[in-house]
């Protein structure tokens, strides 16, 4: 009875350890192999363990919660490296546009992986009730690229959340210097277009908010 007594109070002791305070935040019910191992040290120290066998235990009850929390920290890294970009955006009522005949009432654009390179999609409307679609798949490395049959698209990772472009499209030379930007929050975008290749002038603007 005195030893059921005395492994009691070492298990509450190794369950009111901080480092099992810990492990129960991370990872729930693994908690319990670490704790227990806690628990076991105190018990057979009551009873008279060798201090190398303490050790030992000890030693692979260290080892087990430095593996949990590496682990947590690669996955948490992981899910910080997710472009940005990736996923679907819709039009904010907020875009501006300089000509009546290039404003859009509506859009989606989706980016997807493609490879080793990223998937633009779009799908919009226009006021005059024209429609406005396509897709191309780029690395945005600075390389050229061919976005269609008459379309060539060359853009550049500036940072983590921004994009510089250019489309070299015959059919609409008007929108052919662009830069595409994530906020900090992830939840908005804007395409800002511009008239000359060092982005001074300013032409539409079109702002999307992440897709929920």
């Amino acid at each position: 009875m005195a030893k059921q007594i005395e492994y009691n109070s070492a298990g509450r002791w190794a369950f009111q350890h901080p480092c099992c305070a810990l492990m129960r935040k991370r990872i729930g019910p693994l908690t319990l192999i670490f704790c227990e191992n806690i628990a076991g040290l105190k018990h057979r120290s009551l009873e008279g363990e060798t201090m190398l066998n303490r050790y030992i235990r000890l030693l692979i009850s260290l080892m087990f919660l430095s593996a949990v929390l590496v682990s947590g920290a690669v996955q948490k890294k992981g899910a910080g490296s997710q472009d940005p970009f990736l996923g679907r955006w819709t039009l904010s009522h907020k875009s501006r546009f300089v000509a009546k005949e290039d404003r859009l009432v509506s859009m989606t654009r989706t980016y997807q992986r493609d490879g080793d390179k990223v998937k633009a999609t779009w799908q919009g409307k226009l006021a005059n009730g024209k429609t406005s679609s396509g897709s191309y798949s780029a690395k945005c490395d600075g390389t050229p690229e061919k976005a269609s049959e008459t379309t060539q698209i060359t853009c550049q990772n500036v940072g983590r959340r921004r994009v510089d472009g250019e489309i070299n499209d015959p059919s609409d030379p008007d929108h052919r210097y662009f830069t595409r930007q994530v906020a900090a929050d992830g939840q908005t975008m804007n395409i800002i277009w511009y008239r000359d290749a060092e982005r001074k002038q300013v032409r539409d603007v079109l702002m999307f908010n992440r897709a929920k």
